[in-house]
């Protein structure tokens, strides 16, 4: 009769182990890297997801697969957003990891909270072409327009004029200090050719909508740097070196910027320039959340 018992007892802890070890492990999905047009996107089945923006590990929902065959490498749901949509990446090294958000190529609904300044995620719907335009403004006879850079040079702060009228959003400005995206706006010259826009809080940066130059406007924050760290998650360390006295100078120290808009091969060592919003998230290392652009120097 104990025979029997002991037989039992084994029986259930051998099914114990083997459905723990089944939790454990886990049937996780196998994702896959390819190189697009100077970024990584991530693939599986039909599904193509590029980078869209870095995020909080907080937003990390259930852990759905891995990356290739590297278990640190995880994929995640995002928030409560459908996984065929929606996917965080998070390589978890246990040192600095920022988890970056990946948006399905075919999706535009994008949410609210959310915002992303990688050119491939300028989303243009059939819509959008048809009855929206970019934000312009008239001044001194000039049509300016937004160029999606923000200004973070250390000015003298004197407003030169204030947008007075507004024509919706899909028409051009006729009139001067009349814009296209409301009323009631700061605005200062810049260089020639430009000028700054005070809306919300940012100084944004208009051009002369005529003018070929496709240019980061020189008001736009850069600094020189030098990398400390390539890493697997599309970001890189780079210890800060030195920034021009027209703007205010970061912290001497390391920073996480996303090495995706980086137009050539780079490695650790090699001294970077990079042009950001002025933004800096102070965590340990600081983030710079809004990174425009990354060339080797």
């Amino acid at each position: 009769m104990r025979k029997i018992k002991f037989l039992l007892f084994a029986i259930m802890v051998c099914l114990c182990t083997s459905a723990c070890e089944k939790t454990a492990n886990g049937n996780f999905s196998s994702y896959t890297i390819s190189e697009a047009e100077g970024f990584q996107t991530l693939l599986i089945d039909d599904k193509i997801f590029v980078p869209f923006t870095s995020v909080s590990p907080a937003d990390c929902g259930n852990q759905i697969g891995i990356v290739g065959a590297d278990s640190k490498d995880k994929i995640y749901e995002y928030k409560d957003f459908s996984a065929d949509e929606w996917i965080i990446e998070y390589y978890e090294s246990g040192e600095m990891d920022v988890p970056m958000l990946y948006r399905e190529q075919n999706v535009d609904d994008i949410p609210d909270d959310i915002a992303s300044d990688y050119d491939w995620n300028n989303i243009v719907t059939e819509e959008s072409c048809t009855s929206e335009a970019p934000m312009l403004v008239m001044v001194n006879d000039v049509v300016y327009k937004n160029t999606g850079y923000v200004c973070s040079a250390v000015g003298c702060g004197t407003m030169d004029g204030k947008i007075s009228t507004s024509v919706n959003s899909s028409e051009t400005p006729t009139e001067n200090d009349q814009s296209n995206f409301g009323s009631g706006y700061d605005y200062q010259y810049s260089s020639e050719g430009q000028i700054m826009v005070d809306i919300d809080g940012e100084s944004l940066i208009f051009r002369d909508s005529k003018s070929t130059d496709t240019s980061i406007p020189s008001e736009v924050a850069n600094f020189t740097a030098t990398i400390k760290e390539v890493r697997n998650d599309g970001h890189l360390l780079v210890t800060f070196v030195e920034m021009d006295d027209m703007f205010k100078s970061l912290s001497e120290g390391d920073y996480v910027v996303d090495s995706t808009t980086l137009e050539s091969e780079f490695s650790e060592g090699d001294t970077v320039r990079v042009w950001f919003d002025g933004s800096v998230e102070e965590v340990l290392p600081a983030i710079l959340p809004n990174v425009y652009k990354v060339v080797l120097e």
